[in-house]
């Protein structure tokens, strides 16, 4: 909720989501975004279904473009950059490959596409409780974290955590 106040204080118009899932956190993207903002979602094989559920979260003259793809390849980014049709994120939102090698490539390929004075953003910066206690949960951050502390070494960060000992969870910002 602190994330999406944050948001609806400068409503951002060109939104990029990396993992779309089920749709909860792009339908509350749809609700603090500019009324003809452009909300594009990617996610590995992403069923037709769930885009046509997605494009109707928008609301006004909002857009929603569902890609569906391993956002590392090739293909998928080309067909982010087209829907942007030469404009730069206000907002990329990282919730994808929480593999360690996956959210650094996401960040690396995607973090250029924001524009001055717009936000990166990760979900799971918080360990989970597996990796910090060998307890297993059905919570599962896996290497966001690390890469979170490597990012927060090299641009200006805020977070937004409830409390530091959650199993999982919290938002990490990058001001790029």
């Amino acid at each position: 909720m602190q994330f999406l106040g944050l948001l609806q204080q400068n409503p951002p118009r060109y939104v990029c989501e990396i993992g779309a899932a089920s749709g909860g956190t792009l339908f509350l993207l749809a609700r603090v975004a500019h009324p003809n903002a452009l909300l594009i979602t990617v996610d590995v094989n992403l069923p037709w279904e769930r885009s046509m559920i997605h494009a109707r979260f928008a609301t006004g003259k909002q857009e929603i473009v569902s890609v569906s793809g391993d956002s590392r390849a090739t293909g998928t980014m080309g067909r982010v950059r087209a829907a942007l049709r030469g404009k730069h994120l206000d907002l990329l939102f990282i919730d994808g490959d929480h593999a360690y090698d996956g959210v650094k490539a996401d960040f690396q390929n995607y973090s250029p596409l924001v524009r001055a004075g717009g936000l990166a953003a990760f979900h799971d910066i918080v360990p989970d409780f597996n990796s910090r206690y060998g307890t297993p949960t059905v919570h599962y951050t896996g290497g966001v974290p690390a890469f979170w502390q490597e990012v927060k070494t090299q641009y200006k960060t805020s977070e937004l955590i409830e409390d530091p000992e959650q199993d999982g969870f919290g938002i990490g910002i990058v001001y790029p």
